[in-house]
C-alpha cells in the first residue's frame, strides 16, 4: 500500500515537471501574439534543422500540427484527471489505483499518437530526418528557455 502511494507521488511529480515544461500563454491579445511568434520561430527553426524543401514543408507541417493538436488534447484530458485528484481529498486506495491506471493509459495514448503520425511523416521525410526532428524540438525548447531567461528572441541566436 505504501509502495503504491510512493509510486503515485513520483508519477504526480513527474507529471508536474512535464507539464511545467510546456508553454501556457494567457488567452489575451498579448498571449496570442507571443504564441504566434513562438510558433513562427519554431517552424523556421525546425524547417532549417530538417532542411525541408518547400514541397516537403507543405506536406509535413499540416501533419505536424495535427499531431500537436492531438497531443495537446491528450495532455488536457490527463491534466483534468490530475486536477480531480488534487481537488478530492476523500479518495480511497482503489480510486488512486484507477487514477494511476488512467494516467498510464494517457501515457500510452501519447506514444500511440506519436507513432501513428510518425508513420505518416515517414512518407515525406527520411527516418534520419525524423530523428533529427526530435532532437531539434528539444534544442528549440532549450534555446527558447535560455532566450526567455535573458529577455531575447530567437533571432539573436549565436
Amino acid at each position: 500500500m505504501k509502495r503504491n502511494k510512493l509510486y503515485l507521488n513520483k508519477l504526480f511529480l513527474m507529471i508536474i515537471l512535464v507539464l511545467s515544461s510546456t508553454f501556457v500563454f494567457a488567452q489575451n491579445e498579448k498571449g496570442d501574439k507571443m504564441w504566434k511568434k513562438f510558433e513562427s520561430q519554431k517552424v523556421a527553426y525546425l524547417t532549417q534543422e530538417l532542411d525541408l524543401t518547400p514541397q516537403e514543408a507543405s506536406k509535413f507541417w499540416p501533419i505536424y500540427y495535427e499531431m500537436q493538436n492531438s497531443l495537446r488534447e491528450n495532455e488536457k484530458e490527463s491534466r483534468k484527471l490530475m486536477m480531480g485528484l488534487k481537488n478530492n481529498k476523500n479518495l480511497k486506495e482503489k480510486d488512486y489505483e484507477n487514477i494511476l491506471t488512467k494516467e498510464l493509459d494517457y501515457s500510452i495514448k501519447r506514444e500511440t499518437i506519436i507513432k501513428s503520425y510518425y508513420k505518416r511523416m515517414l512518407t515525406i521525410i527520411s527516418p534520419s530526418r525524423l530523428l533529427k526532428l526530435r532532437k531539434a524540438e528539444r534544442n528549440f525548447k532549450k534555446i527558447l528557455f535560455n532566450r526567455m531567461g535573458r529577455g531575447k528572441n530567437m533571432n539573436n541566436r549565436k
